[in-house]
């Protein structure tokens, strides 16, 4: 199976409950994950340092941005309408793309799989 693809464009509907939903993209394409990483602070980020406020609000915005293709809602799905949220519903919004952003983002072991090839054996900790 070739390594090389392109990104689909294909969407998916991620449930909200209550009739409510976000469409989002399936994939990600460089330039669209480029976009996004556009978000992230100019700094080293870990699991122990995480995001500041601010700058997991811009971040959350960026998701939005890059994911979101259409909502539940009258209203088209633009960045201004999601930062008109209430509080209460932007939050559910946020969780529900976190999730689906970290199940487009490779695991340990996919990373580890495309660093390691013949010609490139794995390296040494």
């Amino acid at each position: 199976m070739s390594k090389l693809r392109l990104a689909t464009g294909e969407v998916q509907r991620l449930d909200l409950g209550d009739g409510d939903f976000l469409e989002v993209r399936s994939d990600l394409s460089k330039r669209q994950f480029n976009e996004l990483m556009a978000f992230m602070p100019d700094r080293p980020v870990s699991q122990e340092s995480g995001l500041t406020p601010s700058e997991g609000i811009k971040f959350t915005s960026g998701l939005f941005a890059s994911l979101v293709t259409g909502w539940s809602l009258s209203e088209p799905a633009t960045v201004d309408n999601y930062e008109a949220l209430e509080s209460a519903s932007a939050s559910a919004v946020d969780a529900a793309l976190i999730e689906h952003f970290g199940k487009l983002s490779p695991t340990d072991d996919e990373r580890l799989k495309a660093e390691t090839t013949p010609d490139k054996p794995r390296k040494a900790k």
